[in-house]
């Protein structure tokens, strides 16, 4: 504000000089010396937005709770011709002190003079919004190509709408891909290489895949040099109290690095200071198990030693929890096991990340390795609001309480993990079926198609519907058996679990014909033959479905086109003969009810089993 100039500039200032002078002042003292006062005593004339961006990513949830208090506090004391908006991603204690302030009286008002809307990114709205974004986005550089007179029209409407599926929501994600396009000599091959990327399964995921990408590009310029860009994002990296430009860089490296730097504007914002473009990109660099060692960073080492993972609360209430009192039955569904999980083997990093949250590893106190699924909605596939995320978690919960069977993970129980509710099942070391085929080539895959095909039987035979069948949400045993997990997405077919709930559909890889030919105005809806369409894709060649098409446009216009996926090459899955591929087949049956149910798949899998017997038996005889 102190921009503005004129008086209100000169009000600012004055009481910046008064504000520094008692550090002990309190946030809504400071507020109002430093923003109320002047405001009030120099109103602007014109309608006016204070923007207060991303305060997820600032300070704890006490010191958020407190600037939320102190907004509530001050904004109604504000001039009229002033708005505030604050943007976040929907953390729990954000929403908390929200829900507080809506039903609390601060100096004897209501607290009622806000709005809470929730942003679905992957709603038609945003969809527009982001196609604006990258129309004004790939501007300058579309200027720059038309004029040279070499094409017109660009982006296309295809590359426009493969930016739309490849950024997954994240107007981050286009910013960053046009900047990276914008500097790079030819940008028309620049935003094939874009468009090339292997389509991501999650927004985070989408952000790794473009920053890899990106840092890939840069290296391969003949400006780039490696020393350099350690010596820059090791300063960018670094909080610090002094604004970093292009000539500190310089200054404290010793030598000229902005060659580098110009190399990687695509991943920090140069002017008026040099920073990072996002908070994830530090995330990615420090990740050892994203980021490719030469552009790895090794996180600054702190002098005291302290545990990464969320703390666990062994004697927390669940009752207190905000989740369990909008859903008080969810802890009786599950015993509370935290006071069985040794605090000291929970691993200090994610063993995965999924889009509703992380899993730790961990160990109960009698030696048995668990997993232990935290609850975090940062960044959720279908984005869902706060509330919704909730009853998705409780149906999860409610779901997996209830399912048992050889074929299914069990739920040991839940615990309190980082203040959110958490849910504990038994460690499976051979990863994923996908994991597992791959580091176990000769694995019979038609016994592991039937441990899939068994699970699935018990979960349709009991009215759920999975809803997010793929090779990654089928874990493996140590004696090497399948079991489904994940129940985020599944729903029961005919019953009431006392829980609204949003119809959400999975990674479109997997995803039937019917569920992709909906109406925008209609939401797809899972079943049981779209179930069977998923069964079986990945466990014999060891690769997502439909691999040969790289972009998400190609793989809908092939299914729309009443396409397959590839029949493996022998050497790659020999067990796969006529008989179960002509199943297959079956199973990806154009028309819903002309595929097969669960039941059926697994009686055919058990009579291909026993004819092969025959036939070795007979193969022996007559040897």
């Amino acid at each position: 504000m102190t921009r503005l100039g004129g008086p209100l500039s000169v009000a600012i200032k004055a009481a910046e000089e008064w504000v520094n002078m008692d550090p002990q002042l309190s946030i809504v003292d400071s507020f109002h010396q430093l923003v109320t006062f002047p405001l009030c005593s120099h109103p602007p004339k014109d309608p006016s937005l204070i923007l207060i961006d991303a305060l997820d990513e600032s300070g704890s949830p006490v010191q958020r709770e407190e600037l939320l208090r102190t907004l509530a506090h001050e904004i109604p004391l504000l001039p009229s011709t002033i708005k505030v908006l604050l943007t976040s991603n929907p953390e729990q204690d954000i929403e908390r002190a929200l829900d507080q302030l809506g039903t609390e009286t601060i100096d004897g008002l209501d607290v009622d003079g806000y709005r809470r809307l929730t942003f679905d990114v992957y709603g038609e709205k945003n969809r527009q919004d982001l196609r604006r974004f990258i129309q004004h986005a790939f501007a300058r550089v579309a200027e720059s190509i038309q004029a040279s007179g070499t094409i017109n029209n660009w982006p296309s409407f295809e590359q426009r709408q493969g930016l739309v599926t490849h950024a997954n929501g994240l107007f981050l994600w286009v910013k960053v891909a046009a900047d990276h396009v914008l500097g790079s000599s030819n940008p028309q091959a620049a935003l094939d290489e874009l468009l090339k990327l292997t389509t991501p399964a999650s927004p985070e995921a989408a952000l790794d895949a473009l920053y890899s990408h990106v840092l890939s590009s840069a290296a391969n310029s003949k400006r780039f040099e490696y020393k350099a860009y350690h010596e820059i994002m090791g300063q960018v990296l670094v909080p610090t109290s002094t604004s970093l430009t292009i000539d500190s860089i310089c200054q404290k490296a010793g030598y000229d690095v902005s060659s580098t730097i110009y190399c990687l504007q695509a991943l920090l914002t140069l002017e008026p200071v040099v920073r990072i473009a996002h908070r994830s990109l530090r995330e990615f660099v420090q990740n050892s198990k994203k980021c490719e060692s030469r552009f790895l960073i090794q996180e600054p080492q702190s002098g005291v030693s302290s545990p990464l993972h969320p703390e666990l609360h062994l004697r927390f209430p669940l009752h207190k929890l905000a989740m369990i009192n909008h859903y008080p039955g969810a802890q009786h569904l599950v015993p509370d096991v935290g006071s069985q999980i040794d605090p000291n083997s929970i691993s200090d990093t994610p063993a995965a990340k999924g889009a509703s949250g992380d899993i730790y590893r961990a160990r109960f106190t009698d030696g048995l390795e668990v997993a232990i699924k935290s609850i975090r909605a940062y960044g959720a596939p279908d984005s869902l609001s706060h509330r919704d995320f909730e009853r998705r978690c409780m149906r999860e919960l409610t779901i997996w309480s209830r399912v048992e069977h050889p074929n299914i993970l069990g739920l040991l129980g839940i615990c309190v993990l980082g203040g959110e509710i958490a849910m504990v099942s038994e460690w499976m070391p051979n990863n994923n079926v996908r994991d597992y085929v791959t580091k176990h080539p000769h694995i019979s895959r038609i016994r592991l198609m039937e441990d899939i095909a068994a699970g699935l039987q018990y979960l349709h035979d009991n009215n759920i519907i999975h809803g997010d069948l793929k090779g990654v949400n089928v874990v493996v045993s140590v004696a090497g058996s399948c079991r489904l997990v994940d129940f985020g997405l599944a729903k029961l077919a005919n019953g009431y679990l006392g829980i609204t709930t949003t119809t959400t559909m999975g990674t479109f890889r997997w995803m039937s014909p019917e569920l992709m030919d909906t109406d925008d105005n209609e939401r797809a809806v899972v079943t049981f033959a779209s179930d069977i369409w998923a069964l079986g894709m990945e466990v014999f060649t060891c690769d997502v479905p439909f691999a040969e098409y790289q972009s998400p446009l190609s793989v809908i216009v092939a299914v729309c086109q009443r396409k397959i996926p590839k029949r493996p090459l022998d050497q790659v899955a020999p067990e796969l003969d006529d008989f179960h591929w002509e199943l297959l087949k079956n199973c990806w049956s154009f028309q819903a009810t002309g595929r097969p149910c669960a039941s059926q798949v697994v009686e055919k899998l058990a009579a291909l089993a026993s004819s092969s017997k025959i036939m070795d038996m007979i193969e022996e005889v007559n040897a």
